[in-house]
């Protein structure tokens, strides 16, 4: 296994989207970036974010998160692994992803571990959301996204 530095292929594209923001434990770092950026230039486009985490203890930002919410910023979505009191517990599915993501017509980041990014390649495909419009960056070695 090989660590890769950044390359800067993970960036923001196509303004006119919906944006939706998927991160997998720790692998919000690079998407917190990529959000404050949308909100400090105030783009109009919609954004959607969804944090996957092991519990309330490991849910990172969530405080900044809930001030958003109240403004009305965004649409955020939280999901625990092992415990209840998020918007779903268990792992994201098909099933939920198809209620929080609008529509297909989207580009979607995600960045986390690879198997959940995998996994989440696998159910946006499944929900026809083109393969061009899903951006991702490996957090831990560098493998490609099956």
């Amino acid at each position: 296994m090989y660590l890769q530095p950044p390359t800067g292929d993970f960036v923001l594209t196509n303004q006119n989207k919906h944006r939706v923001f998927i991160a997998g434990g720790v692998g919000i770092t690079p998407l917190l970036s990529m959000l404050q950026h949308i909100l400090k230039e105030g783009i109009s486009s919609g954004v959607t974010f969804i944090q996957a985490v092991k519990n309330k203890d490991h849910h990172i930002m969530n405080e900044w998160f809930k001030q958003l919410i109240q403004n009305k910023a965004l649409d955020y979505y939280c999901s625990y692994d092992d415990h209840s009191g998020a918007d779903h517990q268990g792992y994201l599915t098909e099933n939920v992803l198809s209620r929080w993501i609008p529509s297909s017509d989207v580009e979607v980041y995600c960045c986390g571990p690879n198997p959940f990014m995998s996994a989440i390649k696998k159910q946006c495909m499944m929900l026809n959301i083109p393969e061009a419009q899903f951006h991702y960056e490996v957090f831990g070695p560098s493998l490609p996204v099956e």
